[in-house]
């Protein structure tokens, strides 16, 4: 499910394991959707930058963000009733002086890569497909959690969505500071909304 809610927000790994259990949520304006809150990111300065972003059902059942989703909460919510996080029963730990002894959302990033290395990127079939480009991109570590961003981009984009359709949906800063984006509505709802459905796999 985590996978999944990353390639279908673009989202950075560290941002993914600081979604609360609230932060899905109905959609004012389209009952068929759901949306999202939009966990903060390195790359955003402005609070204005991250309005809530879309979420699509899609066509097929293993990529469908909100089947995958209910199913997941079904049963989390059931075992965790006062859950915080949305992917992690486990909360923060203080120390007597107010400090964090124990992250959470920390915990769990180091644990979704290290899962991920060993359940997925060091299999001999994953390693059949991976070719000397993604080993070099990624570094001397191979392929790493960037590629979450690479591959959802990459789809989207073969999808015909623009660049700056892909900024808006990662929520990326790499607008150049451009003063067109001053004018034209935070919300964006139409370009999210089409890159939403363009990872959509099987359509949305």
């Amino acid at each position: 499910t985590m996978c999944l809610w990353q390639f279908h927000l673009i989202g950075r790994a560290d941002d993914t394991v600081h979604f609360q259990v609230g932060d899905p949520r109905g959609h004012d304006k389209y009952p068929f959707a759901l949306k999202t809150k939009v966990r903060w990111s390195k790359n955003v300065f402005e609070e204005r930058q991250c309005p809530d972003q879309i979420l699509l059902g899609s066509m097929d059942d293993n990529f469908c963000m909100l089947q995958q989703l209910a199913i997941y909460l079904e049963s989390y919510l059931d075992a965790h009733p006062n859950a915080f996080y949305l992917f992690t029963e486990r909360v923060n730990e203080m120390d007597g002086a107010g400090n964090i002894k124990y992250d959470a959302a920390i915990n769990l990033k180091n644990t979704y890569r290290r899962r991920l290395a060993q359940v997925v990127w060091s299999t001999n079939a994953f390693k059949d497909i991976e070719d000397e480009a993604d080993r070099q991109n990624e570094g001397t570590n191979g392929v790493g959690t960037h590629s979450h961003r690479k591959l959802p981009t990459t789809y989207a984009s073969n999808k015909g969505c623009t660049s700056e359709e892909l900024e808006i949906r990662g929520r990326w800063r790499n607008q150049g500071g451009r003063i067109v984006f001053r004018y034209i509505d935070v919300k964006q709802l139409y370009q999210d909304a089409k890159v939403a459905a363009a990872l959509c796999v099987g359509g949305p």
